[in-house]
């Protein structure tokens, strides 16, 4: 899916193309630069999903868990000052994925992707490009893939 979405419509965006998404896979990878609009595009998809808790970036944390009100759970990651895939082991992150009843949101994923393409997660696991919109700086460019499809390359 490639959409571009002016930040007024973003919250329509969320609701009638993002959340669908949430009943066929688990983990969501955002990649975009920084001020691109990962955390606040994750902040409204938990908002819409029913957490009512404070949402705040995981940046010093690596990892915040939120719960709606049916007890769904939602792990959203920063991945940004994990510096390798051992540090991410190191901390137990991987476990949070095993957990087939939440939802993983990752910001910064590059050091977990070869792992991911290589796990048994990889089939419940979108890749969620967001880039600046050149001619619009209100306007984003959403791409969003499989990650068994993605190359960072592309």
């Amino acid at each position: 899916m490639n959409k571009i979405v002016g930040l007024a419509e973003l919250d329509n965006f969320i609701k009638s193309d993002f959340l669908p998404l949430l009943q066929k896979n688990k983990n969501f990878l955002f990649i975009g630069n920084l001020g691109a609009g990962k955390t606040t595009f994750i902040k409204k998809v938990l908002e819409f999903s029913g957490v009512t808790s404070l949402i705040t970036s995981p940046t010093f944390n690596y990892v915040n868990v939120y719960k709606n009100k049916n007890e769904i759970v939602f792990n959203h990651f920063d991945l940004y000052r994990v510096g390798s895939l051992d540090s991410f082991f190191s901390l137990g992150l991987e476990d949070f994925f095993y957990n087939l009843n939440s939802f993983n949101f990752v910001e910064w994923p590059e050091i977990i992707l070869d792992y991911l393409k290589q796990s048994e997660f990889v089939d419940l696991t979108l890749v969620v490009l967001i880039d600046y919109c050149s001619d619009d700086l209100n306007k984003r460019l959403f791409r969003i893939k499989p990650l068994i499809s993605f190359n960072l390359e592309n």
